[in-house]
């Protein structure tokens, strides 16, 4: 049993060209994550017998063809992967195939953390503006008691 976890290279030594997701300060992030369509489904097993997936499972997760046309940059198209369509047999040589879509979910991770942090904006600036009306629905209220007082 471990309990380290999956660790994924991430040093700033190895990167150059860094930029923010949100470079340009607008919520475009927040925009595309809000067109992901999240989906449910169980795996086609018997079609692709090379996969060992589990027919009656239910999983969650999205489509890789509609990720990419959100987020490009986080799918492999094309992936050349053992041939799905075939039983492997582990003394012999897999066959290679291409033509399938993959995601990389765990670089949905930063995606979905710019889109709450640009949401987190909007809510602190939601706030604001009721703690404004509300300051001001209170003022009319002292007026008008007053009013009403004389």
């Amino acid at each position: 049993m471990s309990g380290g976890g999956w660790f994924i290279l991430s040093d700033y030594q190895f990167k150059q060209n860094i930029q923010q997701l949100n470079r340009n300060g607008s919520f475009s992030i927040l925009d595309k994550v809000k067109k992901l369509k999240p989906v449910s489904y169980t795996w086609k097993a018997n079609e692709f017998p090379g996969l060992s997936l589990d027919p009656d499972k239910t999983t969650i997760g999205f489509i890789a063809q509609d990720v990419y046309e959100l987020f490009p940059e986080i799918v492999e198209r094309n992936k050349l992967i053992k041939n799905p369509r075939k039983k492997h047999i582990t003394d012999q040589e897999p066959e290679f195939v291409s033509g399938y879509y993959a995601i990389n979910y765990g670089a949905m991770i930063p995606i979905l953390t710019q889109a709450i942090q640009e949401q987190q904006i909007i809510i602190e600036n939601q706030n604001s503006k009721i703690e404004e009306l509300e300051h001001t629905v209170n003022e009319l209220r002292q007026l008008l008691y007053e009013f009403i007082k004389k």
